[in-house]
């Protein structure tokens, strides 16, 4: 422990015995005087003045230590600036033990790299004394390369005249033998030393016969590889015909539906008009048969659904024309079955016929939409507007297509149910389940909701909740349950659900 430390322990016990001393005798000098503050009694005026002794003698004591001695005052105002340069300090250790550790890994680093010098060194003095050797035997060759000299330079003499002629390429050559044979050339001068002119015109002479060798084989792989470009140039040349003959293909192709296109939106134009002079002539009869509301009764409203009817794909203008009359025959069967009846100009329920929208219209635009299509489209009769009982129900056919939304098992929402709670309360989280998840999930998926009915969707049959709930039951603690698609479900099916438990 430090000198200063221990000063300090002794002078705040000398300070807590003082202010003890000093405040019992103040309290015995007040209680004797029995002086008062105002209305107080003396005793609570005692009690007062030795309370707020007891508070400045404590200030005093640290205001004198501060004075005192440094260490205090580095405690008192110092304490939260200590703090954050010991943070830092930190800090700046943690990121010198990262540098440490990364020029830890720069020396192991180093170390296999001297390793692998010293191997190298080691293997190249292994080359060197094989070579020694091999100098030794080509000393002893010498002897008989000398006599073979005379022929050599008329040889020599021939090569030189035909390499003459093949300068740049041996020069092309020589460039990637001396880059290849680096250590080669240390050894080759010692043995020109050793073995005077005589050896170098050898070497040379054997030099130029390998480099004549060389560019033969080049010459010969140089004419193979002309031969292989000249046959791909051909195939190149055939298929830069076709992919042109076919890009021609493609742009007449593409020029036909651009032209397509261009009729479609003039069309989709002209439908655009039709719908919105339509939606006037609705809200002329809207207003015209508002006082019915007032006498009778409401049989449809605003957006709810008649009938559906499925187009299978790839069908004809005429058999989408069958399933349009099955679809609005069977809207004239419901609403009259619900009170519609027909009026001189208008079926019992059907298409809202206008002098600017007429039903012709309409009927071909659906026709357009249903006709050819990959996929099986949905015909939707919904209520444009409120009806009441003895009037005709104006329908618009929504057209859509009837994808598929889940596959068989897919998972479509899942939820946790306690297995401890009673019957009641378990059928109660099973309908909010069914409600609050399933429900908007599907929609969300894109189905294809029947408006008005009791069950937009479809439902869930009784038994199949009570066989869930006992089931749940029985494990008796928390479940997680998934409902899944009993097979394959498109937008305009009715949702049929299996449950598991997990």
């Amino acid at each position: 422990m430090q000198s200063s430390s221990i000063t300090l322990i002794l002078v705040l016990c000398l300070m807590g015995g003082v202010i003890a001393y000093l405040a019992d005798l103040l309290g015995r000098r007040l209680g004797k005087k029995r002086l008062t503050l105002g209305h107080m009694r003396p005793k609570h005026t005692a009690a007062l003045l030795t309370t707020s002794a007891g508070v400045l003698i404590p200030l005093v004591t640290i205001g004198l230590m501060s004075l005192l001695f440094s260490d205090v005052r580095e405690m008192l105002f110092r304490t939260e600036a200590i703090k954050e340069e010991l943070r830092r300090v930190e800090g700046n250790m943690r990121i010198s033990e990262k540098q440490l550790q990364q020029r830890s890994t720069e020396i192991a680093e180093l170390e296999l790299q001297q390793r692998r010098l010293r191997n190298e060194g080691n293997r190249l003095k292994d080359t060197n004394a094989k070579t020694q050797k091999q100098l030794g035997t080509t000393k002893r060759e010498l002897g008989g390369a000398q006599r073979q000299l005379a022929s050599r330079t008329v040889e020599l003499r021939i090569i030189t005249a035909k390499t003459r002629s093949l300068n740049e390429r041996v020069n092309t050559l020589l460039r990637e033998v001396k880059q290849n044979t680096a250590q080669l050339k240390v050894v080759v001068a010692d043995a020109k030393a050793a073995q005077g002119q005589a050896k170098t015109n050898r070497d040379l002479a054997n030099q130029a016969a390998d480099n004549l060798r060389v560019i033969q084989t080049r010459n010969i792989e140089i004419e193979r590889e002309n031969a292989l470009l000249e046959a791909e140039s051909a195939e190149l040349r055939k298929d830069l015909e076709e992919q042109r003959k076919a890009a021609d293909t493609i742009s007449a192709e593409l020029k036909a539906q651009i032209d397509a296109a261009t009729l479609r939106l003039a069309s989709l134009t002209s439908a655009q008009e039709q719908l919105e002079a339509n939606l006037a002539g609705l809200r002329a009869l809207l207003v015209e048969q508002s006082g019915v509301a007032r006498t009778q009764r409401l049989i449809y409203s605003f957006g709810e659904e008649l009938a559906r009817w499925i187009i299978e794909p790839n069908s004809s203008r005429e058999e989408a024309a069958l399933g349009l009359n099955s679809l609005l025959r069977t809207a004239r069967v419901r609403a009259e079955s619900r009170g519609a009846k027909a009026s001189n100009d208008a079926p019992s329920a059907g298409l809202l016929s206008t002098e600017t929208s007429p039903a012709t219209f309409q009927t071909d635009t659906i026709l357009r939409s249903t006709t050819s299509q990959s996929e099986p489209m949905v015909l939707q009769a919904v209520s444009i507007f409120n009806h009441f009982n003895g009037e005709p129900v104006f329908v618009e056919v929504r057209v859509a297509a009837n994808t598929v939304v889940y596959r068989a098992g897919q998972v479509i929402a899942e939820t946790r149910i306690d297995g401890a709670l009673d019957e009641r309360r378990i059928l109660e989280a099973i309908g909010a389940f069914i409600r609050d998840r399933v429900g908007p999930k599907a929609l969300e998926d894109k189905m294809i909701p029947a408006f008005g009915s009791d069950a937009p969707l479809g439902e869930v049959d009784d038994e199949q909740i009570v066989s869930l709930m006992q089931l749940i039951r029985d494990y008796g603690r928390s479940v997680r349950v998934q409902a899944v698609a009993a097979g394959e479900i498109r937008r305009a099916d009715r949702l049929r659900l299996e449950f598991r438990l997990r």
